[in-house]
């Protein structure tokens, strides 16, 4: 039989939940939904509201102390009118439902959503982090976009989330080493562990081109970089599989500090090199 954990939880925001109701229910795990943008939904909304999610999720333990908390759905925009009084009124023709967000398969929804949240969440003790219908649109990522004026997808192909999961995901089981950004609102990311292994995840946040002076000290003397930007984005949604394999460039570390440039919403993924 396999072992799995179950989780459940209710549509109400965060401020509508009872500490008492929690307690009394004795659940085993809390699932706690994350829309943390509200009404203001433009990129730099969204980037600033990162470091406040941490605080949320401080405050969910503050009432159920080491009990695991899930973090799901993680959405761009609402999914649902959490105070709507009546059914939904479906889009007009032509149009997308309210809760689908054509950047979903954009460089900012991995850059500028995803990333510096993982390590947020991870920093705070999350035991569970699930995106929502952003690895592919809601009616599949094996054919078109039904309306490709309005959203763009690549047909068979993932979209950039996929690798920003898949660069943590190759860590699980490892440890996430403290780090800071003195720019968080351009550029965040953390640094991974596991084993005799090293990843630093990178992200650049914003529109414009980003110079990234990172302290190496810790840092062998050879490390493969791997960047993911507007030059090879599409390559690396329609061939996933193929940009994983690729390594990286390999790049000689020879002193304290590491110079890096990131284009708009750019990531990049630094390993260490044993031998």
């Amino acid at each position: 039989m396999m072992r799995a954990p179950v989780l459940c939880g209710h549509r109400r925001q965060l401020h509508g939940d009872q500490p008492g109701q929690a307690r009394t229910a004795r659940p085993r795990r809390r699932v706690l939904r994350d829309q943390p943008a509200g009404t203001r939904l433009d990129n730099e909304s969204l980037v600033e509201n990162l470091a406040a999610q941490a605080e949320v999720v401080r405050s969910v333990r503050g009432f159920l102390g080491r009990l695991p908390v899930a973090v799901t759905p993680v959405t761009l925009k609402p999914r649902f009118n959490a105070v709507a009084t009546g059914a939904e009124t479906p889009p007009p023709p032509g149009e997308l439902p309210r809760r689908v967000d054509p950047r979903q398969m954009s460089l900012f929804a991995a850059a500028g959503r995803s990333q510096p949240e993982v390590s947020v969440r991870e920093r705070r003790g999350v035991g569970h982090l699930l995106r929502d219908h952003r690895l592919a649109r809601r009616d599949g990522n094996r054919g078109r976009s039904p309306l490709p004026a309005r959203f763009r997808s690549v047909a068979g192909g993932v979209f950039p989330l996929y690798h920003v999961l898949a660069d943590a995901g190759e860590f699980a089981g490892g440890e996430v080493i403290a780090s800071e950004s003195n720019r968080p609102l351009a550029v965040d990311g953390m640094v991974l562990r596991k084993a005799e292994r090293t990843r630093i995840l990178l992200a650049n946040l914003s529109e414009m081109v980003q110079q990234i002076t990172l302290n190496a000290s810790d840092l062998p003397g050879k490390v493969r970089m791997l960047i993911l930007d507007e030059t090879n984005a599409e390559e690396a949604m329609r061939s996933p599989e193929s940009f994983r394999r690729a390594a990286g460039r390999p790049v000689e570390v020879t002193g304290r500090w590491l110079e890096v440039t990131l284009r708009p919403y750019a990531l990049i993924r630094i390993d260490s090199m044993t031998s």
